[in-house]
């Protein structure tokens, strides 16, 4: 598996989608080969996000992430799409607890 470019990592990457190919599938979840989602980690929440596939015709939530295996793998709400499909993610934004 190819390592996923992590566009969430790039203080000049200001948008919120991205698309991507998707490169690997287990289940409900995908990796692809780009994501602008953070999986979280030190104390910060993952991204959540909307995935839409097939000229929009399909759509799912992204629910969870995880980090492994190089790969920011998205759990999605749904049956994912095929391997080697184009995906067009959209982040949604995060919410912010304060004291």
């Amino acid at each position: 598996m190819t390592d996923c470019e992590q566009l969430y990592g790039v203080s000049s990457y200001p948008t919120n989608d991205s698309s991507a190919k998707v490169v690997a599938v287990e289940g409900h979840e995908v990796a692809l080969d780009a994501t602008v989602c953070f999986p979280g980690g030190s104390g910060q929440i993952p991204d959540r996000s909307i995935m839409s596939w097939n000229d929009r015709q399909n759509e799912g939530k992204v629910i969870a992430m995880d980090k492994r295996d190089e790969a920011d793998w998205h759990t999605l709400d749904c049956l994912p799409p095929p391997l080697t499909t184009e995906v067009a993610s959209q982040r949604l934004k995060k919410c912010v607890l304060s004291k």
